[in-house]
């Protein structure tokens, strides 16, 4: 008896290699552009959430806040250290007088109406990387020197002060400038920059830096009456 066997030939095989060769690079290159596309728009959209939360924190508290109880500072040598979530200082100035109007500043302190505790919110370049940056906010009860607002050196630092910006976000700028207006209100502009820490890199698109603008003003009138 004679007993046949079928078999694949070398070709066929070499062919059956080659088509699952391409099919699984398709599905690579597939999961990759969607993995890619899913953290860009991950990293856009957390980038655009936090910027406005930001501004809009801005925007309800100083409306809400007396124009003599407003004060802008433009600070130097105070930076944020990450791993011990406190500030740093290293010749630091810019508390000894606010600034005046048409003047920039990168920290504000103000007190809303009707509440008995300093909001102070500002920008803090990182002690390691001064290319990334950090905003603060910190509420404080008395407030008789500018410069403990922030002072990571304090006893009350870690119970109310806290990061707005999270790791997946860097603030590149935050500057704010006030101007007088007739009624005796502040007029003041907020600019804010900020940009995803995590890209894709050869992704063929630019890191994106979101710029934003806000006009906000003081509703003195409006509490007196």
């Amino acid at each position: 008896m004679i007993k046949k066997y079928n078999a694949v030939s070398l070709v066929e095989m070499l062919i059956t290699m080659v088509i699952l060769g391409i099919v699984m690079i398709l599905v690579s290159i597939t999961l990759s552009t969607m993995i890619r596309t899913s953290i860009i728009s991950t990293s856009r959209t957390t980038t655009r959430e936090e910027s406005e939360f930001i501004l809009e924190l801005l925007r309800k508290t100083v409306r809400n806040s007396n124009a003599e109880e407003i004060f802008l500072y433009q600070v130097s040598g105070r930076m944020y250290d990450k791993a011990s979530e406190r500030t740093v200082d290293s010749g630091l100035a810019g508390y000894d007088t606010p600034i005046t109007s048409d003047q920039t500043g990168t920290e504000i302190h103000f007190r809303p109406v009707g509440y008995n505790k300093w909001v102070c919110i500002g920008f803090f370049p990182d002690s390691e990387d001064p290319e990334r940056g950090y905003i603060l906010k910190s509420i404080r009860q008395d407030l008789e020197v500018a410069s403990e607002c922030f002072n990571g050196q304090s006893s009350f630092y870690t119970i109310n002060t806290l990061v707005l910006n999270s790791e997946d976000v860097d603030v590149n700028s935050l500057s704010m400038q006030f101007f007088n207006t007739y009624d005796s209100n502040y007029l003041i502009t907020i600019d804010l920059e900020m940009e995803p820490v995590h890209w894709v890199a050869n992704s063929g698109s630019i890191k994106p830096g979101y710029f934003k603008q806000t006009v906000v003003s003081t509703q003195k009138l409006t509490w007196e009456n």
